[in-house]
């Protein structure tokens, strides 16, 4: 299930078609501090930190986004015969994306690192 903004769950949209809910791995930034250690980084003088940032999208920039680099990530776990319909099922979906401001907008977060080799 999948949390709408509106507060509802969803079905995730690769469900019905058996692939993923999730393809991704989003760890903290202190888990990724601990492997920059462990790989002989330190973050003395640097940081490792989360960052919000809002990108700016109109619905059809959202849908070319999506299409163009995140439902490749759910259809390698799908049959190929099924791409199609996944991704005009997640076509339907694109409204659930809107923000209650209504627009189409949408929060990244990105991992800022500043570390040097110990």
């Amino acid at each position: 299930m999948v949390p709408a903004r509106d507060g509802r769950c969803r079905q995730h949209p690769a469900h019905p078609f058996g692939g993923p809910t999730s393809p991704w791995s989003f760890p903290d930034p202190a888990h990724y501090l601990d492997l920059l250690e462990a790989a002989g980084f330190s973050s003395a003088g640097g940081h490792v930190q989360a960052l919000a940032q809002r990108r700016s999208f109109d619905r059809a920039a959202l849908r070319g986004w999506l299409h163009s680099q995140c439902l490749q990530a759910y259809e390698v776990g799908l049959p190929a015969e099924r791409w199609g319909e996944f991704r005009a099922a997640a076509d339907v979906r694109l409204d659930d994306l809107r923000r209650r401001d209504g627009t189409f907008d949408q929060t990244f977060v990105r991992l800022d690192v500043l570390v040097q080799r110990d």
